[in-house]
């Protein structure tokens, strides 16, 4: 039952949301637009800021709805202990939403369906409501100060697992988020690039912008 659960959680994170939405909306295939990322920030380029709304608060729930229900549903018929299995389920939801197979095991940066993850873990697990915190506000603060979405993603992303072991947090909660961690800045290679080079895009939502 277990694998099972596994496969579940991976396809619900799979779901992409972006790809969809452009589709139905626009009529094209947001992985030859703008940036070619199926995530929300390059919908906001390809279909605008409320397609892109919807995107991001869908990503995010595809990740709370995996770690909460589909983790609760299968933790009643698994022997396995509630940490190991929603951390597991997070992790499956996050692959799937990097390399959805609905997309030929291509996909987002999975930045929104690792947040969606962490809140829904914070319900069950404490520790991960400090965790969600400090990445939030590290993000607004990085990305108000840079314009960047890049940076505030990567910032937060690496305050995770920082944050956990200074705080001194069950080694399994400090690998979950090394490991998110090194996948969402190993997705954002290209950004690297675009910092480094100065072709990087920032984003702004004032119209004189």
């Amino acid at each position: 039952m277990l694998i099972v659960g596994i496969i579940c959680a991976y396809l619900i994170g799979a779901i992409p949301f972006a790809y969809i939405f452009t589709r139905l909306t626009k009529h094209l295939d947001i992985r030859q637009e703008g940036s070619k990322n199926v995530g929300a920030t390059n919908v906001i380029r390809v279909a605008g800021k409320k397609i892109a709304l919807l995107v991001l608060i869908l990503d995010i729930l595809k990740g709370i709805i995996v770690v909460s229900l589909l983790a609760t549903f299968f933790l009643k018929v698994t022997a396995i202990s509630q940490l190991n299995l929603r951390l597991v389920f997070a992790t499956a939801a996050i692959i799937g939403h990097i390399w959805s197979v609905f997309l030929n095991f291509k996909g987002g940066k999975g930045v929104a369906t690792t947040l969606g993850v962490c809140f829904g873990l914070s319900f069950y697990i404490v520790e991960f409501r400090f965790l969600i915190l400090v990445a939030i506000a590290i993000w607004f603060l990085l990305f108000i100060i840079t314009r960047y979405v890049s940076v505030g993603s990567m910032s937060a992303a690496l305050s995770l697992p920082l944050t956990a072991a200074f705080k001194g947090f069950d080694f399994k909660i400090v690998l979950f988020c090394i490991f998110i961690a090194a996948l969402v800045i190993l997705k954002h290679h290209k950004n690297i690039n675009g910092l480094i080079t100065k072709r990087e895009t920032k984003l702004y939502f004032r119209k004189s912008h």
